[in-house]
């Protein structure tokens, strides 16, 4: 249902928007009845515009008209005409009373009192949303992502506003403003979480059991799609999609230059990416390009920075069986935390070990107190893979001293945690040094 009012073009869906818009229209007087007329994609047949106008406007519903015959007057003069009617009657062609009218204000009595008992449309979008919630709710717990959880979030309060509280999207300017602002961001949300998950399913890093991941996968597409039409459906509205984006992208940008966590780890964690596979794709363009040396010998020659770094000589000896054995129960909580969660233990790597026992020590002698830094990534990401290690990834943490004061700071951030918890990634390295721990992955 689409109908217009007449006097003040404004869209109505439902009926009790309708009605509630009879005494408020600002160029209609309260003695003037107010007009309606459909929508221009409106197709509604006569009869059924009619049935709509009698449940809009019941009051104007004619009532059946009684043949046009003339009261008898009673005259009453004294107390004893008591048992005279005390009104005027009027008598119909056939002598029957007006029974059929009396019979049709029983109905409306009943309707009235049946309405009474109707259960308000703001009660049944509470109990829905919340329902749904609840459902969402239990879904990730099965499968223990959140991603259920906020696809059904999102589903219910957009649909609770569509069906039953859009009139005061429309009457209420703020109000409109934010929801189109709710709908882009979720979109957007909605849009990044698709990217996400495509990238750990096609990779088989999501959730344990790859027929949920696609069926999570599939709905998140139906949701994408249904969020596209109801946005399209309020692009009237300001802000604009763009607008949103650019905005947002501004809000991150600032954020994450300034300082404020976790927008900084995203960032850091982005440019390392991009500069690892900035650097192998270029690795691998010149070697392709190399033309194979006629002296035997320098085939067999070895990788001075290789040597340099996998040489003992990075090992500084300093309290070295603390090291030891901090790092070796750094290990054995990382596979724990892996087999929590059903995935393979990762096997120990003493050139691994190396590289990242390097980097610990190397930051605290150059950046003691200064917090973390990934500056050398690509080095190290460069002697793994010429170790035969295809995939890299690493962790660091400053501040704490116990292993396990490592650990948990690295599982309560996503971004550490996806590293540990990587279905792709097999080996490790451990370097502890001071308040330094670095975790240095490795995949074949």
């Amino acid at each position: 249902m689409d109908i217009i009012c007449a006097k003040c073009g404004k869209h109505f869906s439902d009926i009790e928007a309708a009605r509630e818009h009879r005494g408020h229209c600002k160029e209609t007087s309260k003695d003037e009845a107010i007009r309606w007329i459909p929508a221009q994609k409106s197709k509604i047949s006569p009869e059924e515009w009619e049935r709509l106008m009698r449940l809009i406007n019941p009051q104007s519903v004619s009532a059946p008209q009684t043949p046009d015959v003339k009261p008898t007057p009673i005259e009453s003069t004294s107390p004893k005409d008591s048992t005279e009617p005390d009104a005027t009657i009027p008598v119909t062609n056939s002598g029957n009373s007006k029974s059929a009218p009396v019979k049709k204000e029983a109905v409306k009595n009943k309707r009235a009192k049946a309405s009474n008992y109707k259960i308000q449309n703001w009660l049944i979008a509470l109990i829905l949303f919340f329902a749904l919630c609840v459902i969402g709710l239990g879904i990730s717990l099965f499968v223990g992502i959140l991603i259920p959880f906020w696809l059904l979030f999102i589903f219910s309060l957009v649909y609770v506003v569509e069906k039953w509280f859009y009139y005061f999207t429309r009457k209420y300017r703020v109000i409109g403003k934010l929801y189109r602002l709710l709908l882009n961001l979720s979109l957007l949300s909605l849009l990044g979480i698709i990217i996400w998950t495509s990238a750990q399913l096609f990779s088989q890093q999501f959730v344990h059991n790859p027929l949920v991941g696609s069926v999570i996968f599939l709905a998140e597409l139906a949701m994408l799609v249904w969020m596209w039409k109801v946005v399209s459906k309020n692009s009237w509205r300001w802000p604009s999609m763009k607008l949103t984006a650019f905005s947002l992208v501004g809000l991150c940008a600032i954020f994450a230059f300034a300082g404020v966590k976790p927008f900084t780890q995203y960032k850091d964690y982005s440019i390392s990416t991009l500069n690892s596979w900035g650097k192998s794709l270029q690795d691998n363009l010149q070697q392709k390009e190399s033309v194979p040396s006629d002296d035997p010998t320098s085939a067999n020659e070895p990788n001075i920075i290789t040597d340099k770094i996998l040489n003992s000589q990075w090992w500084s000896g300093t309290d070295q069986e603390s090291i030891i054995s901090r790092s070796q129960t750094l290990f054995e909580l990382t596979n724990e935390e892996r087999m929590n969660s059903g995935l393979s233990p990762l096997q120990r790597n003493i050139q691994l070990d190396k590289l990242a026992q390097a980097k610990a020590e190397s930051m605290y002698n150059t950046n003691v107190g200064m917090g973390i830094s990934h500056s050398g990534f690509d080095e190290r990401a460069r002697i793994a893979n010429n170790l035969g290690f295809s995939l890299v990834a690493e962790n660091i943490a400053y501040g704490g001293f116990e292993a396990s004061s490592f650990i948990e700071m690295w599982m309560n951030s996503p971004l550490h945690k996806a590293n540990i918890l990587n279905r792709g990634l097999t080996h490790v390295g451990i370097g502890i040094y001071g308040k330094y721990a670095i975790q240095f992955f490795g995949g074949r």
